[in-house]
């Protein structure tokens, strides 16, 4: 059977060597009235501005984690709502809580665009997280409602 076609970003998949892998997370904060959208499985990295918020990630930048998903009161129906991705329309004042995967031993699964070699295979393990050198990763940026 083929492997579907679809991005989908950064996914956990297991840990490296024997600790044990129980899918935690760490809680950061997206700034009020942040204009950048981050979804489920994008790279995220701190602020340029070193505000202790966090951002979507770009080629070449040294990575915190990966976002899995966001907290917020919503400015609407002020219920707090919880969603695997933040965009510009969910601006809100009050905190915006954000879940990375941020442990460097977590190891992920990424969908490429294009055929890899087998030279290709380990090349770039344990390149995700600072300090190391970061992959060429681009954010995963559709989203379908």
């Amino acid at each position: 059977m083929a492997n579907k076609d679809s991005a989908f970003g950064l996914r956990p998949v297991g840990k490296v060597g024997q600790n044990a892998d129980n899918g935690g997370m760490s809680e950061y904060q997206i700034a009020d009235n942040e204009a950048s959208s981050i979804f489920q499985g994008d790279p995220v990295i701190p602020q340029a501005s070193n505000t202790g918020f966090i951002d979507v990630a770009a080629a070449g930048d040294t990575l915190l984690g990966v976002f899995w998903g966001v907290n917020y009161i919503d400015p609407t129906t002020g219920k707090p709502t919880f969603r695997n991705h933040y965009t510009q329309t969910n601006i809100t004042t009050g905190d915006i809580d954000a879940f990375v995967y941020d442990d460097p031993y977590e190891r992920f699964e990424v969908q490429g665009d294009g055929a890899s070699a087998r030279t290709d295979i380990f090349k770039e393990r344990l390149a995700l997280f600072k300090p190391y050198p970061v992959l060429a990763v681009t954010p995963q940026r559709s989203y379908a409602s």
